[in-house]
């Protein structure tokens, strides 16, 4: 599996079906990889990085399916279209259609993978998946007819399903993993249907510019209207804007920002003794009471109560 991964990359764990990777990346990147049958690896993606991956390339006949179990996962193609997968959906696609490239726009992300490399797939697994009603060639067909991906937040049976996997993973054995794979694949070949996607595809210039946006608004932290008169200024309408930056981030600009000026707050109340006024007025809250409420919907104590009980925890 060493062309799944960077050249950097290195084992830090391995039996007989279950490698550790630690991915070698800018932050933190960890892969815990099972080989469920010969063709079959279920993969679990744990990620704090702002890197921007380039994808391996396939050879052999794949399906790839990607659950985002939690933060966001984007992808780039070839003809300049960009798509997020966001926290609770799932994507499914073949060979034909595998990104360019992948990153993380929230920089936390957990996840699984499964590859089917279907040329690998022994007649035992084949005849197993016709006793389930499992039709690769069906799911085949269906991503290529559709020649995009296919994404769809999941139902409640597969929601289940990925949770009880999250659950086993390093404490599992094999055969746990077979059947619960077989279990994700019947309903996986249940769900697909012809021109599902529920996520729009944008192009990667407007998905750039919305990105630098972001930085921009996160560079004037203290000014509440620089939103709307950063995006007059640019190339992109203020409604394309909002929708673009929706699928990217999973929240509103407004309430995005909100999440980022209190992350700063949190970690002002912890390392430095500045006065919570003073915090307050450095991200543009005149109100002392308006900054603890919006501090408060993030992290439900006040700030008094969080740098509290944060110090003595930490013993600081």
């Amino acid at each position: 599996m060493k062309k799944w991964y960077k050249e950097n990359s290195k084992v830090i764990e391995k039996n007989e079906y279950r490698v550790v990777v630690d991915y070698g990346c800018e932050g933190f990147g960890k892969v815990v990889a099972y080989t469920i049958f010969k063709g079959i690896t279920v993969v679990f993606l744990y990620f704090n990085s702002e890197e921007i991956f380039n994808s391996r390339e396939y050879t052999t006949d794949i399906i790839s399916i990607n659950y985002c179990y939690k933060g966001r996962y984007e992808c780039g193609f070839k003809n300049h279209q960009n798509i997020q997968l966001p926290m609770g959906y799932i994507s499914v696609n073949t060979t034909e259609y595998l990104p360019s490239y992948f990153h993380f726009p929230l920089i936390d992300y957990e996840g699984i993978s499964i590859v089917i490399e279907k040329n690998e797939l022994s007649k035992e697994i084949m005849d197993m998946f016709e006793i389930f009603e499992i039709n690769l060639e069906r799911i085949s067909d269906v991503l290529k007819d559709n020649k995009i991906w296919f994404v769809r937040k999941v139902n409640r049976e597969l929601e289940h399903i990925f949770s009880e996997l999250y659950i086993a993973e390093a404490s599992e054995k094999l055969g746990y993993f077979r059947i619960k794979i077989m279990e994700l694949l019947y309903q996986i070949n249940s769900m697909i249907k012809k021109q599902n996607t529920e996520l729009i595809y944008y192009k990667t210039s407007e998905i750039n510019e919305v990105k630098r946006i972001c930085e921009e608004m996160k560079g004037n932290i203290d000014n509440r209207s620089v939103i709307e008169d950063i995006v007059e200024n640019s190339d992109i309408t203020l409604r394309k804007f909002y929708d673009i930056f929706i699928q990217i981030y999973g929240s509103t600009p407004y309430a995005y920002l909100k999440k980022y000026k209190m992350n700063i707050a949190a970690n002002y109340l912890i390392n430095t003794d500045n006065k919570i006024i003073d915090i307050a007025l450095s991200l543009g809250y005149s109100k002392p009471g308006k900054f603890t409420e919006a501090f408060k919907s993030i992290y439900e104590e006040t700030p008094r109560e969080y740098r509290k009980k944060r110090k003595q925890e930490w013993g600081i």
